[in-house]
């Protein structure tokens, strides 16, 4: 049955001037659709979610999960679907591991890749990979990137720090369509030596990682996905913790836009066409105050100094604020507002302002209750956030203890909720996309 939405549009005078508020209109009676979602823009929201790509519209894998964005490494099975959404890059950038850089955690090489080999009596240890300097794990990154997005210079990034040729591989699993020899297989067959990492330094191992440094590219190349999915923007997840300042974030980001927009100096017209991108980070905090678990013992160079200058940047999509029940302040709608004044460089913009077009909510879902998804929902509406990621990260598992009558919260109570769907506590048989 065809839906009718109402759509309701106060103003507010916001510098002397009536803009509209983006408002969500009146809950369907039903599940949102993707057919709902077109309906709804503008001023619509758009639902961008790092899973891979629906089958079709009436995906019933994602039937109480409506999404307009699939946010991946590309390939898979978006190479094959009729669903009529897009698909977005994501990319994570690599980390320096020493102690000088206070040991942040190296990147998994990819799900589900492990060393059979024994390490202090340990096996199986899901595979990452150390940097020993910041400079190295930034080559890295603009490798993986030139690679994934179908340049030619990846090597010259490499060797410009040097990383061997043959410590760079462009096969993760096998079976390898390029005729290489997978880092997995050289993982297992001894060809690379290998060591235990852990936060401590020592045993028990949280990871296998090489003792040298290593450049392995993502699985699969993000322009083998459909032309008619792609929107040719890639967000870089920049969840740092390497003592980098916030001048080095900057410059390494500017390298990053001028690789995307083939304005770089590794040569004209290196890429395809022009991608734009975005930007995710950690909890942001004014500076002084502490961070990540109440510490200040990092630094990820995402502050009221660099990101204004990032945005700035040419191709700049979205700058993406996370929320989560474990924020600094213990309060959903005071993390967003102390992100917010940290986003437009120390201040609190207003409601609705022009900076507000290129703000994106992270909003994760496993770690927030339904009250808080509901909380998330009146903040998007009344700030006119056009963009929301409903994130299943840490752990993801289905329910949580704080629903009616000590009913579990299932996720598409959560996810109706930050929505604006009619939201229950029914049950669910899917633990995540």
């Amino acid at each position: 049955m065809k839906r009718v939405f109402v759509l309701a549009l106060p103003c507010v005078i916001v510098g002397g001037h009536a803009e509209a508020v983006n408002t969500r209109p009146a809950p369907p009676v039903t599940q949102f659709t993707q057919e709902d979602i077109q309906t709804v823009s503008p001023p619509g929201l758009t639902v961008e979610v790092s899973t891979s790509c629906p089958r079709e519209n009436d995906d019933p894998k994602f039937a109480s999960y409506p999404l307009s964005i699939a946010r991946n490494h590309g390939g898979g099975s978006c190479a094959k679907t009729n669903w009529s959404g897009v698909v977005t890059g994501d990319i994570w950038t690599n980390r320096c591991t020493t102690r000088t850089c206070t040991r942040s955690v190296p990147n998994v090489v990819a799900k589900n890749v492990a060393d059979a080999n024994p390490i202090g009596g340990q096996t199986n240890l899901p595979v990452g990979l150390p940097y020993f300097s910041i400079a190295d794990a930034n080559a890295a990154t603009l490798a993986e990137l030139d690679w994934w997005l179908g340049g030619s210079h990846w090597l010259s990034i490499t060797e410009a720090v040097g990383v061997p040729d043959n410590h760079v591989y462009t096969c993760v699993i096998d079976p390898c369509g390029d005729g290489s020899i997978s880092f997995q297989d050289d993982v297992n067959n001894g060809n690379i030596q290998m060591q235990g990492w852990s936060p401590s330094g020592t045993a028990p191992w949280t990871y296998a990682v090489p003792t040298s440094e290593y450049v392995v590219m993502v699985e699969n190349k993000l322009t083998t996905d459909p032309a008619n999915l792609q929107n040719y923007v890639v967000e870089m997840d920049y969840e740092r913790a390497d003592n980098i300042g916030a001048a080095g974030t900057v410059a390494f980001l500017t390298q990053v836009s001028q690789l995307l927009q083939n304005t770089s100096s590794l040569g004209p017209n290196e890429l395809p066409h022009a991608y734009g991108f975005s930007v995710r980070g950690d909890e942001l905090l004014p500076v002084g105050e502490k961070g990540y678990k109440n510490t200040n013992t990092w630094q990820s160079g995402l502050d009221a100094v660099s990101i204004p200058q990032i945005m700035a940047l040419p191709g700049f999509n979205y700058y993406s604020i996370l929320l989560w029940a474990n924020n600094r302040y213990h309060n959903i709608e005071t993390s967003w507002e102390q992100s917010l004044g940290v986003v437009n460089g120390g201040t609190m913009p207003q409601q609705c302002a022009p900076i507000m077009q290129h703000v994106m909510m992270a909003f994760e879902i496993a770690q927030t209750s339904l009250a808080d998804a509901q909380t998330a929902n009146n903040l998007l509406a009344s700030w006119c956030v056009p963009i929301v990621q409903p994130d299943f990260s840490a752990g993801g598992v289905l329910g949580g203890p704080d629903c009616y009558n000590g009913q579990q919260v299932m996720f598409p109570a959560k996810w109706g909720a930050l929505i604006g769907e009619p939201t229950s506590c029914t049950d669910g048989q899917r633990q995540n996309l």
